[in-house]
């Protein structure tokens, strides 16, 4: 069990969304869904995130494009991308790129539970 970090899901696929909040539930966190960048971006500052969960390719901003919003507004804040586009890389490609765009770790679709959970762990720092 964790010791409840709040994290930020953007995710535009309705499905995805509800996954990754139900195991982030799961294992004690508490989690906010947005299914847009604009709409995380409306009380980010205020809201205490310790994590960011982003898909790359959504209408609107788009993740990348939030990636650089929320390190103005948060600089040290951990942001993993979550994406599809990842999977036909190696890992060490898929962080690099990741590291480009400003995130601290990269999650290909689609993931099973622990690979979710252990990476949030890791991120976060483990106890």
């Amino acid at each position: 069990m964790t010791d409840g970090k709040k994290i930020l899901v953007i995710e535009d696929d309705g499905a995805a969304a509800e996954l990754m909040e139900m195991l982030l539930l799961s294992v004690g966190h508490q989690v906010t869904v947005a299914h847009s960048v604009e709409d995380a971006l409306a009380g980010f500052a205020d809201a205490g995130y310790h994590l960011v969960m982003t898909d790359l390719n959504m209408s609107g901003q788009g993740g990348a494009r939030g990636i650089i919003e929320f390190r103005k507004l948060a600089p040290g804040i951990p942001v993993i991308v979550v994406s599809a586009s990842y999977r036909t890389m190696t890992p060490k490609e898929a962080e690099r790129v990741a590291r480009e765009i400003g995130a601290t770790a990269v999650l290909a679709k689609p993931f099973e539970f622990g690979d979710l959970t252990n990476l949030v762990a890791d991120v976060l720092g483990r106890p």
